[in-house]
């Protein structure tokens, strides 16, 4: 089996133990295996030994999901800025009576009616509209004027 030395830097921190992976080895089948140590250089004689499967994999996998979730939370916040802004726009000009009546302003009728203080257009069929009536001064044809 062949012992090669870690080429990036991984520590870890699991409770009462913490560490720095120094060597790795590849067992390429399952089952039991005896390994013998000898102190060099790059470790501190009186160092423990921790052997286990690389946690390097969950290590990238756990940085690429927060980096994703950072990015998710932040296309999230523009989103509701952007619906904010608009939605504040859109009030505006319905405000201001940009959208009423095809863009005309909300305070004036829409085009084919009568400006305010005519009398409406009689509908077709129907008589005009009779001419209004005085109640001051009797008339002949007043039926609400009394008696004479």
């Amino acid at each position: 089996m062949v012992v090669s030395t870690y080429t990036t830097d991984l520590t870890y921190d699991n409770g009462d133990h913490s560490g720095v992976a120094v060597f790795m080895f590849d067992a390429a089948q399952a089952g039991g295996y005896q390994i013998g140590l000898t102190p060099t250089g790059a470790v501190n004689p009186s160092a423990d030994v921790a052997i286990g499967r690389s946690i390097a994999a969950g290590t990238i996998v756990g940085a690429l999901l927060i980096v994703l979730g950072v990015g998710l939370l932040i296309a999230a916040i523009v989103c509701l800025i952007v619906g904010k802004v608009k939605k504040g726009r859109h009030r505006n000009q319905i405000m201001a009576g940009a959208l009423a009546y095809g863009g005309q302003p909300a305070y004036s009728p829409p085009p084919g009616y009568a400006p305010p203080g005519d009398a409406p257009p009689a509908a077709p069929g129907y008589p005009p509209p009779a001419p209004p009536v005085s109640l001051d001064k009797p008339a002949d044809d007043n039926p609400w004027a009394g008696p004479q």
